[in-house]
């Protein structure tokens, strides 16, 4: 597995934010799931899978194949469980919050790192990291062992995933990290009826109450980053369209620094 040891990661990582000039802007590594319709997918808690299907109106059948001028396409897709998806705290909330309320993500100062996924995830497996890194991170990256390939169309609910148990979350919040990104379906166990994890992540309490940095935060599950990507330091990129939605596909991009 491509890990290494979090003091050879402090000695690698600057005490200020590395400037945009010190970034390889033709490195960019994708981290998405690519969603492939009528393919293999990702899936979880029971959902159909995403669809895609042809528009009509009329006599207007919007496929090239079958005559038509142009393709038009209908997507049928359900964020949270279909795929890479980016998250806000209105997925918890009684008010609606959208994710396209948050900017893109652009050049984040970010930290990849790998733990083990064979048991649930707590502080003690990062604070190791993050004790070191809070004044010059705002993303983490988490990279589950065992890392198969599988994860790019597992099912979910066949085979579960681990999850973060809430002093992982608020140790994260406690440095001050701003965005959550992870290989995995949930940060909550998919049984779980009070999300425990999600709250403490959004700071949200008694059903609405989050604060303004709470509402700043993201989390982006169904990554995938394969072993060939070190453990380290990263620039870091999201974006996702602007959808009125607590959640959608978004497109995760890590970017290396240059030597």
């Amino acid at each position: 597995m491509a890990r290494i040891d979090p003091v050879a990661i402090r000695d690698s990582m600057s005490t200020k934010r590395d400037g945009i000039d010190s970034i390889d802007l033709q490195s960019g590594i994708d981290i998405a799931i690519p969603l492939e319709f009528g393919g293999a997918q990702p899936a979880f808690f029971g959902a159909n899978p995403a669809i895609q299907s042809n528009y009509q109106t009329g006599n207007f059948t919007g496929s090239t194949q079958l005559g038509a001028s142009c393709n038009v396409a209908v997507v049928t897709v359900t964020p949270h469980c279909n795929g890479t998806h980016t998250e806000c705290a209105g997925h918890i909330t009684l008010d609606p919050i959208y994710v396209s309320e948050i900017p893109a993500i652009v050049f984040s100062p970010a930290l990849l790192v790998t733990v083990n996924g064979d048991s649930p995830i707590e502080a003690s497996h990062l604070e190791s990291f993050l004790d070191r890194y809070n004044d010059v991170i705002e993303t983490l990256v988490i990279r589950t062992t065992p890392n198969e390939n599988s994860k790019r169309h597992r099912n979910y609910d066949r085979e579960p995933a681990t999850w973060f148990h809430p002093d992982a979350i608020s140790l994260i919040v406690a440095q001050g990290l701003r965005h959550l990104v992870v290989d995995l379906p949930s940060i909550d166990p998919a049984d779980s009826t009070d999300l425990p994890a999600h709250h403490e992540f959004w700071s949200v309490r008694d059903g609405s109450v989050v604060n303004e940095a709470g509402r700043s935060r993201t989390i982006t599950e169904m990554v995938f980053v394969p072993d060939s990507i070190l453990d380290g330091r990263y620039a870091f990129c999201n974006s996702w369209p602007l959808l009125e939605t607590d959640a959608s596909p978004s497109r995760p991009v890590l970017f290396r620094y240059r030597d």
